[in-house]
Formats: C-alpha cells, sequence, structure tokens
C-alpha cells in the first residue's frame, strides 16, 4: 500500500506543536549593543570614574574633557563593528529553499520551513537534506556528509542498518533516489543540536582584553596608591582637604593615559580595514590583534586546504582521443565523479563534444554500488567507465601493468576510475555483453589542494605558528594531502577518533596534543576537546574550519576562521571570513597581527612614558612642597592633544620587513613585557630629571607660577612629539632609520607644534589653560631640553638593548 504521507490538517497540528523547521541563528546585534558594548573596556571605566570625581570637584572642563575621550572611542569601536556586522550580513543566504513532500496522497513543493515530524518527502540528486530523518526507499542513493562529519566521501545510504537509513539535516544528495519520513525538525535534528550547543560555548577572553584588563588593573592599584600617599603628604604638610583632593585628581589624570584608549581603537580598526582590503573580514576590533597572538592553527582538511569538490588530477591513456569518447557517451553527471570529469572533457575538447556524443547514445547502463561500473551503448561501441578491477575483468590481454598503476594511485588519494571500449553491432545490448573489450586507461580524481597552501603553511610555521589538521576523513586520504604540502608526519604524530576518545575519557589528552600533528575520524566534540586540551597547555588557538561540525571548535577558539563558501552556522560564530576563501590569506592576516602588536607597543611606551613623567613630576612637587607643575586641565590637554593625537600616527607605521621571520614567543605577545616596562621607566626617569630641575630653578628663583608651569608644559609636551620619532624607532636608533618616511607621523609632528602654540599664545586658550605667553629665552630652554631628553633616551635605548639581548 502506498503511504499517502500526512493529511494537511495533521502538518498543521504538528506544525503549531514543533514550531517553524529552521535553525535559530544568534540574533543580529543591535547598533545600540554595539556602542555600549565599546563601554565596557576597563580602562573606560577608570576615566568615567575621573571624569565623575571632576564634577564632584565642580572642575566641569576637566569632567568634559575626559567624555570627549570617552565618546570618540566609543564612536570610532562602533563604527568598525557596525560595519563588519553589516558585511556579514549580506554574506548570508537569502534564498527560500524549497522541497517536495507527499500529502493527502498528492506530491506538494513547500517551503522547507514548513516540514513537521512525520512528513515523507522526496530525494533527488542535489537536494539539501531540509531536516532528519529515515529512509522508507533508497535507490542507489549516495550522499554527502563533510557538513557534519568532515569527511569529503559520499556515503552510501540505503535500508539495511539503521545507520544507513539515518538521514541528516544540511546533508547534500549525491546521486539516487529515495523517500524518507521525517524524524526532527529544527532545534531537533543533529544539525540543531550543534548549533544550540554553541550558544552554551563560552568565548575566550583575546590576548588584547586581558592585556587591556591587567593594564587597567595596575593603573587603578597605582592610583589608589597614590591618592593614599598624597593624603599622607598633604596631612604632614597642612593642606586644606580641597587641595588635597584636587592634587588626587591631578595626580589621577596624570597616571591614566587619556589618550590610549582611542590609540588602541585607532589601531585595531586600521587593522580591520588593511585586512579587509587583503579580504579578511575582521567581525570584531580586538580579533585583528589577536591573531598575531595565536601559536597554534587547527584547520579543517576539507574544503579548507582542499577545495572541497572533486577534480580530475591525471590520466594515463592509451588512446586521448578515443578515451575522452569514452569518457563523455558514458557521463550523465548524476554524481561528483561524473561532474568532474564531465568539467575536464569540457575543458579539453568543449561543450559541443560533449552533446555531440552524447546525442549518438542508444542506451545507459546506470551506474550501481552493486556493478561499479556505468556503461554506454552508440550502435556501433560499447563503452564502459568505473572500478580499475571491474573494467579490468572485462578486458582481454595483459592486465598487470594497469591493475599496479591504479593501486599506486589509489594509494596516493587518488579517486582511480578504468574504461574500455568495444565495437560491435546488435539491434540491442545487456550486461553480458561486458567482455572482451580493449582496456583504454585510467583517469584520476582527487579533491586539489588550494593554491599556494603549502607557501603559506611554510611561511606560518616560520612565524612560530604549528599547523595541525583536524579531519573526519580516513588517515590515508590526510597523509596523502599532507604529503602533497609538504608536511612530513610520523605514526606518533597522528591520533584517530578512537584514540582520542580513549585520552579524553582518561584526561591524558592535554599531554599528547602538542605532539601531535593529525587528527582523523574525528567528531564535532572531538575537534573541540582538541582546541581546549591546547589551550590548556597555555596556547593561543586559531581554528579554521568551514561546516557546521567545525563551528564549536570555532567559538572555543581564540580566533575562528573561516571561508566565505562555508555554512551560515560557522560564520555566525567565527571572528574573521576569508572572502576569497584563500589560504593566503592567513599568512597576510598574521602578518597584520603582529604589525598591530609592533605599533600597541610603540603607543603604549608614547603614552605611558609621558603619564609617567606627569605623575613623578607632581609627587615630586608635593616631597619637595611646590606649588602644581601641571594643572587637570593642562594635564589633560598634554595627554589627549600633545600625546593622544600623534601616538594615532603611531598605528599608521608599516609591517617592517621579514616580521614573520622574526621569533615570536609568548612573551613578545605580552604587550606589557620586561623591554616595554623598561624603556618606560628609562624615558620618563630622565625627562622627569631635565623638566624638574628646570621647573624647581624657576619657582625657587621667584619665576611667576603661570609662567614656570606653562615652561613646564612646553616641555612636556615638545619632547613628547620629538619622542614620537624616538619611539617609531622602537627596535633601533633614531639615526638608524628612516626618520620622516611616515607622512601622518609628520603631520602629527606638525599639528602638534601648531597646537602647543595655540595653547601658549591665544588668549582664549589662556584663560581656559592658565597659560602664559612664553618670550623667547624660554622657548630656546624649552627646545633645547627637550632635545636634551631625546639624546638621553637614545643613549638608554642603546643600553637596554645591549643589557635586554643578554
Amino acid at each position: 500500500m502506498v503511504d499517502p504521507g500526512l493529511s494537511e490538517s495533521q502538518a498543521t497540528s504538528l506544525l503549531d506543536t514543533h514550531g517553524l523547521n529552521v535553525i535559530q541563528e544568534a540574533k543580529s546585534i543591535s547598533p545600540i549593543k554595539i556602542f555600549l558594548a565599546q563601554l565596557t573596556s576597563p580602562l573606560i571605566f577608570i576615566l568615567i570614574f575621573a571624569s565623575t570625581f571632576s564634577v564632584i570637584l565642580k572642575e566641569f572642563t576637566d569632567a568634559i574633557f575626559i567624555l570627549i575621550v570617552v565618546f570618540i572611542n566609543s564612536l570610532l569601536g562602533f563604527y568598525q563593528e557596525y560595519k563588519a556586522e553589516n558585511t556579514l550580513e549580506k554574506l548570508k543566504k537569502s534564498v527560500s529553499k524549497h522541497v517536495n513532500v507527499i500529502r493527502d496522497g498528492k506530491i506538494k513543493n513547500i517551503d522547507t520551513s514548513l516540514l513537521v515530524p512525520g512528513d515523507l518527502i522526496m530525494i533527488e540528486p542535489g537536494l539539501r537534506i531540509p531536516a532528519d530523518g529515515n529512509l522508507v526507499e533508497a535507490n542507489e542513493l549516495l550522499i554527502n556528509e563533510a557538513v557534519l562529519t568532515g569527511e569529503s566521501e559520499p556515503v552510501e545510504k540505503n535500508l539495511s542498518k539503521i545507520e544507513t537509513r539515518n538521514i541528516f539535516m544540511g546533508t547534500l544528495v549525491i546521486e539516487g533516489l529515495g523517500k524518507a519520513k521525517i524524524s526532527g525538525t529544527g532545534a531537533n535534528t543533529k544539525f540543531g543540536q550543534i548549533a544550540k550547543s554553541l550558544n552554551e560555548e563560552e568565548t575566550p577572553a583575546t590576548p588584547i582584553k586581558l592585556e587591556l584588563l591587567r593594564l587597567s588593573k595596575i593603573i587603578t592599584i597605582f592610583v589608589l596608591v597614590l591618592i593614599v600617599i598624597i593624603f599622607f603628604l598633604g596631612i604632614i604638610n597642612g593642606l586644606e582637604f580641597k587641595e588635597i583632593f584636587l592634587t588626587a585628581v591631578a595626580l589621577g589624570v596624570s597616571t591614566i593615559p587619556e589618550g590610549l584608549i582611542i590609540s588602541l581603537t585607532v589601531t585595531l580598526a586600521l587593522g580591520m580595514n588593511r585586512l579587509l582590503a587583503k579580504k579578511a573580514l575582521v567581525k570584531n576590533l580586538p580579533a585583528a590583534e589577536t591573531l598575531g597572538d595565536v601559536d597554534v592553527l587547527c584547520v579543517d582538511k576539507t574544503g579548507t586546504l582542499t577545495y572541497g569538490n572533486m577534480q580530475v588530477a591525471d590520466y594515463d591513456f592509451v588512446d586521448k582521443q578515443k578515451a575522452l569518447t569514452t569518457l563523455a557517451i558514458s557521463n550523465n553527471e548524476s554524481n561528483f565523479i561524473d561532474q568532474a570529469i564531465h568539467k575536464y572533457i569540457e575543458n579539453v575538447k568543449g561543450i559541443d563534444f560533449i552533446n555531440k556524443t552524447q546525442s549518438k547514445r542508444k542506451h545507459l547502463f546506470p551506474f550501481s554500488s552493486e556493478k561499479k561500473y556505468t556503461g554506454a551503448y552508440d550502435g556501433k561501441t560499447l563503452y564502459a567507465v568505473g572500478a580499475p578491477e571491474v573494467i579490468l575483468s572485462f578486458c582481454k590481454g595483459d592486465k598487470k601493468k594497469w591493475s599496479d598503476e591504479a593501486i599506486k594511485k589509489a594509494k596516493e588519494g587518488n579517486r582511480t576510475l578504468a574504461l574500455c571500449s568495444r565495437v560491435m553491432e546488435k539491434e540491442s545490448v545487456n550486461r553480458d555483453d561486458f567482455k572482451n573489450m580493449d582496456f583504454e586507461g585510467l583517469v584520476f580524481i582527487k579533491d586539489p589542494v588550494r593554491d599556494s597552501v603549502a607557501d603559506s603553511i611554510l611561511a606560518i610555521n616560520n612565524a612560530g605558528i604549528e599547523v595541525k589538521v583536524i579531519t573526519g576523513d580516513l588517515k590515508e586520504t590526510a597523509v596523502n594531502v599532507l604529503k602533497t604540502l609538504n608536511i612530513d608526519v610520523t605514526d606518533k604524530e597522528m591520533l584517530s577518533g578512537n584514540e582520542l576518545t580513549t585520552h579524553i575519557e582518561n584526561g591524558t589528552l592535554p599531554d599528547v596534543v602538542l605532539r601531535t600533528k593529525l587528527f582523523y575520524r574525528t567528531t564535532p566534540d572531538q575537534k573541540l576537546a582538541i582546541v581546549k586540551a591546547l589551550q590548556k597547555r597555555g596556547k593561543v588557538v586559531g581554528m579554521m574550519g568551514d561546516g557546521v561540525n567545525d563551528s564549536p571548535a570555532l567559538k572555543a577558539a581564540e580566533i575562528g576562521l573561516v571561508v566565505d563558501n562555508a555554512t551560515d552556522v560557522s560564520k555566525e560564530v567565527a571572528d574573521i571570513i576569508l572572502l576569497d576563501s584563500n589560504f593566503q590569506t592567513i599568512e597576510a592576516a598574521v602578518e597584520e597581527g603582529r604589525n598591530i602588536i609592533h605599533n600597541l607597543r610603540k603607543i603604549i611606551v608614547f603614552l605611558i612614558s609621558d603619564s609617567l613623567t606627569e605623575t613623578v613630576l607632581i609627587l615630586l612637587s608635593l616631597v619637595f612642597l611646590l606649588p602644581l607643575p601641571l594643572t587637570p586641565v593642562l594635564l589633560l590637554w598634554i595627554n589627549i592633544i600633545e600625546d593622544g593625537i600623534p601616538s594615532l600616527a603611531l598605528a599608521f607605521e608599516k609591517s617592517p620587513k621579514n616580521i614573520l621571520l622574526k621569533k615570536h614567543s609568548k612573551a613578545q605577545s605580552t604587550i606589557l613585557d620586561k623591554k616595554v616596562l623598561s624603556l618606560v621607566i628609562a624615558t620618563s626617569l630622565i625627562k622627569d630629571l631635565l623638566f624638574f630641575v628646570v621647573y624647581y630653578w624657576l619657582v625657587e628663583t621667584g619665576v611667576n607660577i603661570e609662567i614656570a608651569r606653562t615652561v613646564t608644559f612646553a616641555s612636556i609636551s615638545f619632547s613628547s612629539l620629538l619622542f614620537l620619532f624616538s619611539v617609531k624607532t622602537l627596535e633601533t636608533q633614531l639615526w638608524k632609520d628612516k626618520l620622516f618616511n611616515n607622512k601622518v607621523v609628520n603631520f602629527a609632528f606638525l599639528s602638534g607644534v601648531l597646537m602647543l602654540l595655540v595653547a601658549i599664545y591665544l588668549p582664549l586658550f589662556n584663560q581656559i589653560l592658565g597659560t602664559k605667553p612664553l618670550e623667547m629665552n624660554y622657548i630656546i630652554a624649552v627646545v633645547s631640553l627637550s632635545g636634551m631628553s631625546i639624546c638621553f633616551i637614545e643613549i638608554a635605548k642603546f643600553l637596554l638593548h645591549k643589557v635586554l639581548k643578554r
């Protein structure tokens, strides 16, 4: 009896119960949430706290300056991330999908979202299975399940066993026909469960976020300690409570590098834009830097290292013209092998040759998994294409040579087909006629490795990043791909899915994960376990994939990368999308990530050095019972106008030559490392020594306090602008590099000088900032002091490089 399927009333009732057959994607982030997310940085909290105290003390100018910094930073971060979010939305597929379903005994074409459990669907080549189900009919059915399992080889489906009866949402029908009863829809599918598990998986904090948190803690603790010291010194010196408070605010403002937040945001935003120009869409700001920190890159083989589709890789024909005729007339594009051959013939002979050859075909013997060959007859010649052992059994003559070649090529990871023909004139032919045939050769098909992958992997390895391949494929298939990429792997460096399960159960995976290069026959859960085991060993992990099965691992890794034709689910959780699906783009992205770290270190040295200089100056003035050398508003002008804005220019520094070849350790990923801290302390102490001596002399000789403050303000500001060039050449001496090759830095310097003159000589700014116009003798002193400070700083840089190299 023919199954009539569900009735429409039953389907409607079940739809109310189970809901639409859709995968709930993560909700798009609203513009408001993207903007508010920019305010969650620990340094932003400190700035807001400082502005609040300024309002309490009625220092409204200070508060406005600080809030402007916060707003500009938030606006920059919002613009970049909102643009990336919109680009991602455009990448998503928007086509409506339909399927043939049997309801009320009739075949109806409905939207896949309306499918319900119990529906009977028709299965045909090219169908993307719309829900989980069980086969009730199957005729030569092959389904590619790579999207779930990572295996590139199609799976034969039949009614013989439970496993072969099951079909899954998202998988692709390669060939054959069938019917299936839907067993699960939406979130109740295997596909849906993987998507759901992503919401339960926490996204790890990126290195830059951890660094900012660390920096914020250091600054916060430093500010609190200073406030205690100030109160202590203030009480001892008999200062009024408000004066102590104003001094505390001045110290707080001097300690916090207000320009740092904007500089970090601009540096990351520029990195995002440069990566986008190189066809890498970065979805959030910190991800632009994180790739520079990665020391292990886990890569899914199918669709990532390889194209994920079969192509004719080689052939060995007795007579090429005859062989092409045999391949063309026997081809019906019913599966991925036929499609690869069809494309090959079309490239060699053109579509007209295929059409003309196939027009002569009188009979076609379709491929079957049982027979393992396909055949055709044109009234004069019988043709066959199929498994080498089957085709050779049809042929006459010596077969050993061809058999040996077929075995050799199969071991190299090729899908090998043999072909033969026989001249005969009969009214009709059958399968018994496939004998005494002439062997015509072999054709070799494989999923080719993507262009430039081998060179890119070598470059990534040279950059200190270890590449580990994770695949659902067979060991032999994966090993052959690695050989193509010039990656040697021993048995000790490979783990199977079964071995992984044992290590996971015993808790020993972290012990073996570092030495393993290839993980084969893996499941999505195992990919996730591998990423977490590497993280337990202190590694910063990048994960590259394209299928739903990769999504949990993509989310768990510090950085997730997908190719452009990846599933929407994997795009949702990825941090970077390779728009050109080119592995070489990763190499460029790593280089850009390293350059971002390189530039961030320069910015940190530049800004923190000046902040420390200001802080020590104020502390020294308290110790020596002198008036404050810089008021809060002057400190804000220095930190924002003379430091913050020029520091943005350092974000435009180009990547140093051979940055990928330089050893990159965990310590180098840390922005606040020993080298940076040493430079910050050395440079700030040099400036403090010079500027405090001059300030002390000015005050003690009875110079007007506003003049003394203006000289100190001008000295720190101008020395900072000169220091820009010293920091630009952080890795070497000032005179050993091209000083003026960065036009943005040159412009920043000149703009900074102009703004300094505005602050000193325009009456409006004299009133706001409390500055006084300086006479020429003071200007000469300011320039001389600043020049001396840079000379001493360069000597300190030279000595530090020598000491830290040991």
